[in-house]
């Protein structure tokens, strides 16, 4: 590829300028792109097209038209061919071909071996791509994204190219999120579990010869989902019933009540504010997954969903739920998704099948449920006694 400065006279402006572009040329297709940089053609010197002082200064030039301020305009035009040169010497050292997409790319900003830059922008085609793409989940890989920029900024002068994503640092990450951030360790893995999935798309794509997760493994811890017995989710009721508790704290459980009922999840509540208070059944389209799911109402979960309901951020749900615990003398860990544990809990002591619970929660994937199947009553000593030929 070709690339050198110049301009077209044919396209001067009332101001009496021309714009100075940047001439790409790869198998003699030329494309033009500015340079954002205007001068009177009379100060263009034709003779250095590929010379780093495309425009001569007073000092440089003997006679003629001269441009006070050259130095300044040509240290700004060297920098863009530097960077364009820079950028496809490193392509061609790694034996990968260049584009001229490529290069305008690195040219306003962009650099594909700055893995921020990568992630990025894989994650915005990933987006558009995807119609099953929920605005929930690319909020959420936003926010890891936004985690890993913070480390970069912090640790790495804010640029991290694709080839210093190793073992090292992803051992260096996982500190950083585990002691500085005070992440828990699962919160932790999912940030590297951001990093690994377009660190594995750049190794598909040749932009890098290593792939750090061979040798370096995600840890998770393995906790039991909170959920509520019977009992417990009976004296949730009695007080809500009492009217005993503030408002804000009553509007919580209502909320949390209906969960309980329903399995909804909690992105997914303000769906059920326009019931009818009628119907049995009420179908959703779940925020996270934008498949359907059919909610089936009991007496108890219409007579709960018909009561004004106030949404709170997650965050604050969360911490009024600790408040009803505590009034309610149940020493659980219990947060917004604890409900639609204790739904799925109760729905499988209840004899539905996991195939049937998949259904009731809406889960896309029959992996989801199957965390459910340690709940399933123990059939086999029953089984294997009646067992004949």
């Amino acid at each position: 590829m070709k690339v050198k400065f110049e301009i077209i006279e044919s396209r001067i402006k009332v101001n009496g300028k021309c714009p100075i572009l940047l001439r790409l040329t790869l198998k003699r297709k030329i494309t033009r792109i500015s340079s954002k940089i205007e001068i009177e053609p009379k100060y263009w010197d034709k003779t250095k097209l590929y010379d780093p002082i495309v425009i001569p200064s007073a000092e440089k030039r003997k006679g003629g038209a001269s441009l006070p301020n050259a130095n300044i305009l040509n240290t700004r035009l060297n920098k863009l061919l530097r960077k364009a040169h820079d950028f496809i010497e490193y392509e061609k050292l790694h034996e990968r071909n260049v584009t001229v997409d490529d290069v305008i790319k690195v040219l306003n900003g962009f650099d594909n071996r700055n893995f921020i830059h990568f992630a990025s922008e894989e994650l915005e085609k990933k987006r558009k791509r995807k119609k099953k793409f929920s605005h929930n989940t690319y909020r959420t890989a936003k926010a890891r994204l936004n985690t890993l920029i913070e480390f970069v900024e912090e640790n790495y002068g804010g640029h991290l190219t694709i080839e210093e994503v190793t073992v090292d640092f992803l051992e260096e990450y996982e500190g950083w999120c585990n002691y500085e951030k005070g992440y828990e360790i699962n919160t932790t893995e999912t940030k590297l579990r951001f990093v690994r999935e377009f660190i594995k798309l750049a190794f598909e794509k040749g932009l890098t010869n290593q792939y750090p997760f061979n040798t370096f493994k995600l840890t998770r811890e393995v906790k039991e989902k909170e959920y509520l017995r019977p009992e417990e989710v009976q004296k949730l009721n009695a007080l809500f019933d009492s009217g005993e508790l503030e408002g804000r704290l009553q509007n919580v459980l209502n909320y949390f009540l209906v969960a309980c009922y329903t399995g909804v999840r909690y992105s997914d509540y303000y769906r059920l504010l326009h019931y009818n208070g009628k119907d049995d059944s009420i179908r959703i389209a779940q925020t996270k997954t934008l498949n359907s799911v059919t909610l089936y109402l009991s007496k108890r979960a219409k007579e709960l969903i018909v009561k004004p309901y106030q949404l709170n951020s997650n965050q604050k749900t969360n911490t009024y739920l600790k408040e009803i615990m505590l009034i309610a003398g149940i020493d659980k860990k219990i947060t917004t998704h604890s409900a639609r544990h204790t739904f799925a809990s109760n729905v499988i002591s209840k004899g539905a099948s996991l195939k049937e619970l998949q259904e009731l929660l809406g889960h896309k994937d029959y992996k989801s449920t199957l965390v459910y199947a340690h709940l399933l009553p123990d059939k086999k000593m029953e089984t294997m006694k009646n067992f004949d030929y």
